[in-house]
């Protein structure tokens, strides 16, 4: 099943600003942000069927990494390319290669209600959690059954979920009638 996603740049990239901003400084790089993005957009699929970011997930070999997120903090590092490059560019920078600090405040404006909600409750639940714990919980059955560095499936990410029947009823039409 070809299931619907439409990538969110500017969305992401405030996404990205907001859990560096909320997780202790510590946390603040790029393999906590990534899987918080995961987990944030697993949540949100959960309670109201459709991803925060829109991204695809590729399983690489520390667990899932939203592609066209991570393309856009690599671009900022330096080195990696993505065409809204110059738009994060002067919204955050990478230091010591890994990590982010803010140039500019957050646009909340951007998000729904449900958005911040479920960026809030994955931030207060993983956002003090080491590398070795993220690693583990975001090594889910979705990520094992994709081979390394391809593409993890929408459908197999929803199968993860304890309503994943409805989600894909929802995802398959989601204006009924």
């Amino acid at each position: 099943m070809n299931l619907p996603r439409k990538f969110d740049s500017e969305k992401t990239i405030e996404a990205i600003l907001y859990i560096a901003n909320n997780v202790p400084s510590f946390n603040a790089t790029i393999y906590p942000v990534i899987k918080l993005l995961y987990f944030a957009d697993k949540l949100h699929l959960e309670k109201y069927g459709r991803q925060i970011t829109g991204d695809q997930y590729v399983a690489m070999q520390k667990g899932p990494v939203p592609s066209q997120s991570y393309d856009i903090l690599k671009s900022v590092r330096g080195d990696g390319c993505h065409v809204d490059s110059a738009h994060a560019a002067h919204s955050f920078s990478i230091n010591n290669h890994f990590h982010i600090s803010l140039l500019r405040d957050i646009d909340l404006d951007i998000f729904s209600d449900s958005e911040i909600e479920c960026l809030n409750q994955v931030i207060q639940e993983n956002g003090d959690k080491g590398f070795g714990q993220l690693k583990a919980k975001s090594h889910d059955s979705a990520f094992e059954q994709a081979d390394e560095n391809d593409f993890m499936s929408l459908e197999s990410i929803i199968r993860t979920l304890p309503n994943s029947d409805l989600i894909m009823e929802h995802m398959a039409d989601p204006y009924p009638g």
